[in-house]
């Protein structure tokens, strides 16, 4: 039996502890589709399987170059 019990669905502040982001980052993905979370009234929770997911579908190089072949997607404002 293991000491410490596994996480079986994180919070949004919880994953942007793990992966040192900002909570706004993990909405964000969540919001475009790169992250599905689950929605309880106003409490939402991302899967560990998915966050599982995410990470390997992020993983970066020793180079730090991340390892897709898609391009990094930049953010413009509107005017």
């Amino acid at each position: 039996m293991a000491s410490q019990a596994q996480q079986t669905h994180w919070t949004v502040s919880d994953l942007a502890l793990r992966w040192s982001v900002s909570p706004n980052f993990i909405r964000r993905k969540i919001w475009d589709g790169e992250l599905v979370a689950a929605r309880f009234g106003r409490a939402i929770r991302v899967s560990e399987a998915e966050a599982r997911r995410f990470e390997e579908g992020h993983a970066t190089a020793s180079s730090g170059e991340p390892t897709r072949n898609r391009p990094m997607v930049v953010a413009t404002a509107k005017l």
